[in-house]
């Protein structure tokens, strides 16, 4: 459990950082800018963008990729990223016992 804590709060961090960056973009050209998860992958590293969609469609399903990954890769990634820290935080949390005593 405490591992997934720890990449639950590296998503956080993640988010935060991509958060930042996105503000400083905004203010450098006094707009809006919102970088989605998929650009930003597609700049860090494109060749492997393209083997995972490669990947997906060959070896699960062409339709997967297309309309429900192409989709989360078009959400800003500090969100995609804040998501996925919440919900690996959850899963991860520390679970309180419950003590049940039973009167028979």
């Amino acid at each position: 459990m405490i591992i997934i804590r720890i990449l639950g709060v590296w998503f956080l961090l993640a988010a935060v950082i991509t958060l930042v960056i996105d503000a400083t973009k905004s203010l450098a050209v006094n707009k809006m800018v919102i970088t989605s998860l998929g650009q930003q992958w597609y700049e860090f590293h494109k060749m492997s963008i393209e083997a995972a969609q490669k990947s997906v469609e060959t070896h699960i399903h062409p339709l997967m990729w297309d309309p429900f990954i192409t989709a989360l890769l078009l959400w800003p990634s500090w969100a995609l990223f804040a998501l996925f820290g919440v919900i690996l935080l959850w899963l991860g949390r520390k679970r309180t016992r419950t003590q049940v005593f039973s009167n028979f």
